[in-house]
């Protein structure tokens, strides 16, 4: 049996994004581009998956073209959708479902050493991680949520 590397699909996105901010040489490089693609794909499910989720809960509006289309909550902020009521605790769970989902990754002959690579990468950056007190409110909790996220990378892969 081999091994799988799993992670809950909503870490999947800051895993990409931050092995981007890594420096590597050619080798790695291109072994982090074939991780970040496989990690692409499965983000493209998730989005779809999600979209489906909306598009069967949410309630549907004219626009003055007369096409369908999602019905935006009142007042409130552009992605924010008007579920109704009755089936809002139906839809909430349903994405959480979503979310709570993992992402595998069988580390078979043809993943090994792609993993190996992207596990050495993650376990032994010299990357700093740590927040700036001179930094914005927001840029502060981004990178709070970098450390924490940063953690579960390297549990993930300290499971492999």
């Amino acid at each position: 049996m081999s091994k799988v590397f799993k992670i809950k699909k909503t870490q999947m996105v800051g895993l990409a994004n931050w092995l981007t901010t890594q420096k590597l040489d050619g080798a790695r490089s291109r072994q982090r581009t074939r991780f970040i693609d496989q990690l692409v794909e499965a983000i493209k499910l998730l989005e779809k998956e999600r979209l489906e989720v909306i598009e069967k809960y949410v309630e549907k509006e004219k626009d003055k073209d007369g096409k369908e289309v999602w019905k935006k909550k009142t007042g409130e902020n552009s992605d924010s959708w008007d579920v109704p009521e009755d089936k809002v605790e139906a839809f909430t769970e349903e994405v959480k479902g979503l979310y709570a989902e993992e992402y595998t990754l069988s580390v078979t002959a043809e993943h090994k050493d792609k993993i190996a690579c992207i596990k050495d990468i993650v376990l032994n950056t010299s990357y700093v991680f740590g927040v700036d007190e001179m930094l914005p409110p927001e840029l502060k909790e981004q990178k709070f949520k970098e450390v924490a996220d940063y953690n579960v990378w390297c549990e993930a892969f300290e499971n492999v």
